[in-house]
């Protein structure tokens, strides 16, 4: 610059490349190590723990990496480790069981491969009788061994016998000796023998050596009673006995073969049972005697219409009668008042009632009113008019206040109070009904030859008009006829001018009397004129 200059340099030299490698990823059997050396010659380390030595060794599994570093070139490598801790103590101790029981031998390492030593696999082998067990497990090339010794104890063998019935003061001796065995009572005792008269379930268990059993028995004590039946009676003609037996456990056999515990007593005799309850057995007897009764009939409950008496009879061989009205002991009485009258008869201690209902009844009345005649277009209907309180009985066998009829003749109808009756009866006669009713063609032909030739409502000639219009227009609405004649209809003509052939309106009012009384109607329709 300005004639003047200056030089400079710089040296610049590479350092050779180096490579390194901590090895490939491993998997090692807990309680192995594993020395990791990345050493180069003049060269500095860094391990991802903070390390700065040449050589690292691992016993547990770890992801290692470490930087080496050569004249400012550094270069990384990486190794995964992995250490397999299989368990110890796979079975546990060697153990003792009792006859019977089951042990379940159960392994479970995750990923590990199972051999028990009959060669099978399952995570659980059951041991059900003494002797040596050996599992090993195995996940790659780490394995683990364990084995147990299983003896079993002899359970106490023993039994208290089945459940048993004692008859009354009888006793069971219960002596299950077991040498050497310990003994407990489901009541709290724990000594042999058990002296038993008592009705229960009795439990031992019996331990020998930390084995236990344990069996029960049911012990039913049955206190036969002396006897199980009432003494001899005497009953009254359709009275009834129930025998009833109660003895706990027991089965039973009555005279005539049945099994049940009571037995039902309706006629004379000598009747016998018997309770059998194991080896427990009672007989007993009863004579069961029967007086008759002294049977009457008053009859059946009785109405008497007004001024009618009757005469009541009980039993004539009774030793009394009591009447409920209490004014007699006969054997008989008369009545001609309504009430319940009851007697009784006693005879040997038995006694026998009967009673009866007696009402007393009006004679009643009932009308259907004078002979009638009557239109026929419906049934007429027939009223009777009775006292209150009577029953009604027409000829058909109905029993309404009312009977509809479309039939002429002679009607009947009778009321009434239970026995007490009257009767009524008409003659009903029937005529022809007149009844409105109008007809109106559809069409007409005034062609002259006497048939069709006029339009006109037509309606029964007995029916009384009072008042009627007829109109037709034609298709335009213009009047083409009007009348005020029923007799009276369109022939067809306008003026005087035959009307075109067509379809014509029309429309008819019409006032008028029948059977069924005044009434009036307006009918609208359409004609068709045809030449």
């Amino acid at each position: 610059m300005n004639g003047c200059t200056k030089r400079d340099s710089i040296l610049v030299s590479f350092a050779p490349t180096f490579r390194y490698s901590l090895g490939r990823d491993t998997t090692l059997c807990a309680g192995e190590s594993l020395l990791l050396d990345a050493s180069r010659v003049n060269a500095s380390y860094r391990w991802n723990n903070g390390n700065t030595t040449a050589t690292r060794t691992l016993t547990q599994t770890e992801t290692v990496w470490s930087d080496v570093t050569v004249e400012g070139c550094k270069v990384r490598d990486s190794i995964k480790v992995q250490f397999i801790d299989l368990p110890r103590g796979l079975l546990g101790r060697d153990t003792s069981l009792c006859d019977g029981q089951s042990l379940p031998l159960q392994v479970n390492v995750p990923g590990a491969t199972i051999r028990w030593q009959d060669n099978s696999s399952a995570n659980v082998f059951t041991v059900t009788q003494a002797g040596l067990y050996s599992v090993r497990a195995s996940a790659g090339r780490c394995s683990v061994a364990d084995s147990i010794r299983v003896d079993y104890k002899p359970i106490p063998i023993f039994s208290l016998g089945p459940d048993t019935l004692l008859c009354n003061s009888e006793v069971l001796n219960l002596n299950p000796s077991v040498a050497g065995g310990t003994y407990r009572w489901n009541d709290g005792q724990t000594t042999i023998p058990r002296q038993i008269n008592q009705t229960g379930t009795y439990s031992l268990a019996i331990d020998l050596n930390g084995c236990s059993r344990s069996d029960t028995i049911a012990v039913q004590v049955v206190n036969l009673p002396l006897r199980l039946l009432a003494n001899d009676t005497t009953l009254c003609e359709g009275r009834t006995l129930t025998l009833q037996l109660q003895v706990p456990r027991a089965n039973y056999l009555w005279q005539d073969g049945s099994t049940t515990a009571s037995f039902t007593v309706n006629g004379a005799g000598i009747y016998w049972a018997q309770a059998n309850a194991g080896r427990c057995q009672i007989r007993d007897s009863i004579q069961v005697s029967y007086n008759p009764l002294p049977r009457f009939n008053l009859g059946r409950d009785t109405v008497l219409c007004t001024g009618e008496s009757l005469t009541l009879l009980a039993f004539t061989g009774a030793d009394q009668v009591i009447w409920n009205t209490g004014s007699s002991t006969s054997s008989s009485i008369n009545v001609s008042n309504a009430g319940i009258y009851s007697a009784r008869a006693i005879l040997l201690n038995c006694s026998f009632t009967d009673s009866i209902k007696l009402d007393v009844n009006a004679i009643p009345t009932v009308t259907l009113g004078p002979d009638t005649l009557v239109c026929d277009d419906k049934p007429h209907l027939l009223r009777a008019s009775a006292s209150t309180g009577a029953q009604l009985l027409w000829q058909d066998g109905s029993a309404l206040a009312t009977l509809s009829t479309t039939t002429p003749g002679t009607y009947w109808v009778r009321a009434s109070n239970d026995r007490c009756t009257s009767t009524d009866s008409l003659e009903l006669s029937f005529r022809q009904c007149i009844v409105f009713k109008a007809f109106t063609p559809n069409a007409f032909s005034p062609n002259g030859n006497t048939t069709n030739d006029v339009f006109r409502p037509f309606i029964n000639e007995f029916v009384q008009v009072n008042g009627y219009e007829l109109q037709v227009f034609d298709r335009w609405g213009g009047q083409v006829f009007r009348s005020t004649d029923i007799n009276t209809g369109w022939d067809g003509l306008i003026r005087g001018q035959q009307a075109p052939q067509g379809v014509y309106i029309y429309w008819f009012k019409i006032e008028y009397v029948d059977d069924k009384g005044a009434g009036s109607e307006l009918v609208r329709g359409e004609v068709s004129l045809i030449r």
